[in-house]
């Protein structure tokens, strides 16, 4: 217990000493009794010590785990890592950080400011790597060879007019107006100094009225302050009047310095110079014998062997105009064979291993695959299916569930090992003898028994026995009550045309008589009825061609019925009318009732495929149509009502819901959605395939409704156009708001990224910035433009300087259909949005500009305020204050420039 509260209150000193420590020195020393006061914190080794870092596998730790100057030891690696904040990423100590770039034999590493890779070494230097070792060789200067011979000793590199060469200076020791002879500034050489092996003194001699040289010290006191400085201004310049200098003030913008009678001076360019350009587009190049030549502006490429004069031409793809190959980026191949380009592309593989075939996969790209399942396919096309294969309904069936001649090969034969286990429930049945030597067993107890020599030896399950002879005339088989059979007489009925029925003890007359050809019941045989039913009157007949229900004395019946076992009727027939569930069919020909439980009339199949259908007619291989409505009226037309409200009218090939008159193939007139579709794919989706027609026109008469709308969940797409061609993938004639706007920006989209070089403000310095009213008459107003005085820029003078940010594009009319190239309206629009990244460019020059100006202007003030300015740091300030004026925009009288 005591030793616990000795530690803790050690533990409490120690943190307060620390705290003390930082209080009053913010330092802390580790391994010394004294702390460096520039230090944080100071560790002191004993000699065999060292610190361990945190140590953590960087590969394996959370994206969001780093601090800016975090360092830690990279386990994954082990290497030592910093964290940079600037460019959230980790970082080697003394590296590049990330992993290292891929390098080919002879490259370097170099950083452009961002990332690091290999780069080629080429140019006037070249790199040959053995092993460990690297050696670069220098084959050229300035493009110009240099020679492999190898110097001797003092030479230097001379150019000879054709490559540099060693060479010794000729001369020895003597460089121009510097000899060894001469007296005066001593220059002593190392030892192996170029004037000799040995080192030498090199003399400057002293300066003279007729030599150059150094001026002594006595010279110097004569000479300095005897010169007048007479410049006042920025681009001021100095001439000799005799031998006094003088002042010649800066010229005016596009003034040429002249000399006239050795006096120079700033004049106009005139007749020194044949501005030959007359039209906007106009270049000059160097006629014959150098004179400057128009040639006026045109459509085109400027094109030139170097030996003719240039001229305005097309790039002729299939000539030397153009080399190498077109990236896929820029609209090409980046190939120069088909195979190759397929390749690139990636839409199809040049290659396609033997056996396997092409399908397309769920981005829509042929894909080479195996051939799988029941089937295969070798190299020569050959498809082969597996036995026992069978293609076709549910569950691998045949389609239609049954076997015919058409499903089995006239010369197939089925084993009778084959049929196995038994039919169950089903049942055979042939047209043909069924022989065997084994018998034929009947049902899971044998109740039918055919004996292995054809005999029937058990019906139903009980033991029987047939005669073995046939029967004589007029005899009948009859059962001894055991099941032994044996032939004998019939009973003798006389009866013309009666079936005899049974009494119980014999044979009589029944009321049903058989001519062979007619029944009748009830009555006599009638020879124009198959079957008569007859009763007092009434009767039921069956002739060759109808039912009939009726008296056979004449007499029609106008009502009758067909009733259930319960006397329930369910047909009627009332007069020329038939009706089903009801017995006062009035109404219409066909009457059909329904119930709170039943449908009057419910067209249903029985199998999954269809409610209603119409069965092609096998038998003379014609189709049966169905057809709603009057077939031959021209003007006829299909009406759907629910709740005595006309839904749905077909009408002139058009459809219209909710609507009597459509105007359009398919007409929705709704106070509710027109259309809601819920899809996995596409909830619309149309093409217009003539002239410029629609896909899907969404039309809003208003005041808050909307014409066309999207909606989506997740990572959908509320609505989605794409536009393969040069064309836009929407288009909108009026304003478009929306909370938010993204421009595809990922580095992993671009390529040929490099620093941008040009000047923003030179850029944008010549685009004029206009104020316009859009048209809004004739061919124009369909466009919808803005109304009232608008600010931007013309098209043609943003061209003229960034023509990536300009466009040709056209407008069609949205009220006129089938409309042709010449309906169109062709104009060029601007992407405002491109300008942003030049005006960031500008922003960040003038913020340069002014960074530079204020150094120099505080320099300015803090001699000023120690009165060391003189007149000549005056005038040097007013020309820095005009000229930061000049950069910011502001006159003299303080205002902003308009």
């Amino acid at each position: 217990m005591n030793l616990h509260k000795n530690l803790s209150l050690a533990g409490a000193l120690i943190i307060v000493t620390l705290i003390s420590t930082k209080a009053q020195t913010n330092s802390v020393a580790i391994g010394s009794a004294t702390a460096d006061k520039d230090a944080v914190l100071m560790l002191v080794a004993n000699g065999a010590q060292g610190l361990i870092i945190p140590k953590v596998d960087l590969s394996a730790a959370p994206t969001s785990f780093g601090k800016s100057g975090m360092v830690v030891y990279n386990t994954k690696d082990d290497k030592v890592y910093y964290y940079d904040g600037a460019s959230s990423a980790w970082k080697t100590i003394g590296g590049i950080g990330g992993s290292a770039p891929t390098l080919t034999p002879n490259q370097l590493l170099a950083n452009n400011g961002t990332t690091t890779t290999g780069i080629d070494v080429k140019g006037d230097l070249s790199l040959a790597v053995a092993g460990a070792n690297g050696t670069f060789t220098v084959g050229k200067l300035q493009g110009v060879g240099v020679s492999t011979t190898t110097p001797t000793l003092n030479q230097v590199l001379q150019y000879n007019g054709s490559s540099w060469v060693p060479a010794t200076i000729a001369g020895g020791t003597t460089f121009g107006n510097l000899t060894s002879t001469t007296t005066g500034l001593a220059i002593t050489g190392g030892a192996n100094a170029v004037a000799g092996a040995t080192g030498a003194t090199i003399n400057i001699q002293n300066a003279s009225a007729t030599q150059p040289g150094l001026l002594t010290g006595t010279d110097w006191a004569t000479f300095n302050g005897k010169l007048p400085n007479v410049l006042t201004t920025t681009g001021d310049i100095i001439f000799a009047t005799g031998s006094t200098p003088t002042r010649l003030g800066v010229g005016t913008n596009g003034q040429i310095l002249t000399v006239n009678g050795g006096v120079p001076s700033w004049q106009n360019a005139g007749p020194g110079f044949a501005n030959p350009m007359t039209a906007a587009g106009d270049i000059i190049f160097g006629g014959a014998a150098g004179a400057a030549t128009r040639l006026a502006g045109a459509a085109g490429f400027l094109k030139s062997t170097g030996a003719t004069s240039p001229a305005w031409s097309s790039v002729n793809l299939a000539s030397t105009d153009v080399t190498g190959t077109l990236p896929i980026t820029a609209g090409g191949t980046g190939a120069t064979t088909v195979a190759a380009a397929l390749t690139n592309l990636g839409a199809v593989s040049n290659s396609l291993t033997a056996g396997r075939i092409l399908v397309g996969n769920a981005s829509n790209i042929a894909t080479s695959v195996t051939m799988s399942g029941d089937g295969t396919i070798n190299n020569t096309g050959a498809l082969t299916i597996a036995n026992g294969a069978i293609s076709g309904g549910a569950g691998g069936k045949l389609s239609d569930g049954t076997i015919v001649d058409a499903d089995v090969s006239t010369s197939a034969a089925i084993g009778g090992t084959k049929i196995n286990p038994a039919f169950g429930s089903q049942n055979v049945t042939t047209t043909g003898t069924v022989t065997g030597g084994g018998g034929l067993n009947g049902g899971a107890t044998n109740q039918f028994v055919v004996n292995g020599t054809g005999n029937i030896t058990k019906i139903n399950g009980v033991a029987t026995s047939f005669p073995n002879t046939p029967g004589a005339v007029n005899t009948v088989l009859t059962n001894d009550g055991s099941g032994n059979l044996s032939w004998a007489l019939t009973p003798q009925f006389s009866v013309l045309n009666s079936i005899p029925r049974g009494n119980g003890t014999g044979s009589i007359a029944s009321s049903i008589m058989d001519n062979g050809t007619n029944v009748s019941v009830n009555g006599p045989i009638n020879t124009s009825y198959r079957f008569l039913v007859s009763g007092a009157n009434e009767a039921f007949a069956i002739d060759n061609t109808s039912i009939i229900v009726g008296d056979v004395l004449g007499n029609s019946f106008s009502n009758y019925f067909l009733t259930d076992f319960e006397s329930t009727p369910r047909f009627a027939f009332i007069g020329a009318n038939v009706g089903i569930g009801t017995t006062s069919p009035t109404t219409a020909k066909l009457v059909i009732s329904g119930s709170s439980t039943g449908e009057g009339l419910d067209l249903a199949s029985t199998d999954q495929y269809a409610n209603l259908r119409v069965i092609r007619n096998s038998l003379n291989a014609s189709d049966k149509d169905m057809y709603i409505g009057y077939q031959s009226g021209a003007t006829s037309s299909l009406h759907l009502f629910s709740n005595n409200v006309e839904t749905l009218t077909v009408k002139n090939n058009s459809v219209g819901i909710g609507t009597s008159n459509p105007g359009a193939t398919l007409d929705i007139v709704s106070g509710l959605t027109g259309v809601n579709i819920s899809a996995n794919t596409f909830g619309v989706f149309s093409t217009a395939t003539s002239g410029l027609g629609y896909g899907v026109r969404g039309i809003n008469n208003a005041s808050v409704a909307v014409g066309t709308g999207g909606e989506t969940n997740g990572n959908g797409f509320g609505i989605f156009g794409v536009c393969n061609g040069g064309g836009d993938a929407g288009h909108f004639t009026g304003n478009v708001v929306a909370s938010g706007t993204f421009t595809p920006s990922d580095e992993k989209l671009k390529t040929n990224i490099a620093k941008f070089e040009s000047s923003g403000v030179s850029l944008l310095k010549g685009i004029e910035v206009k104020s316009y009213n859009y048209r809004q008459e004739g061919e124009f107003k369909s466009m919808n433009l803005p109304q009232g005085q608008s600010v931007g820029l013309l098209a043609g003078d943003l061209e003229k300087i960034l023509p990536q940010l300009v466009k040709e594009t056209v407008h069609f009319d949205p009220s006129k259909q089938n409309q042709t190239e010449d309906d169109l309206i062709h104009f060029k629009a601007v992407n405002y949005s491109g300008l942003v990244p030049f005006l960031i460019k500008a922003i960040q020059e003038q913020q340069e500009t002014i960074d530079q100006q204020k150094i120099k202007i505080d320099a300015l003030q803090e001699k000023l305020s120690k009165q060391e300015v003189t007149q000549f740091d005056l005038n040097a300030l007013k020309v820095e204050i005009a000229a930061m004026k000049k950069a910011l925009g502001i006159v003299a009288s303080g205002q902003v420039k308009k």
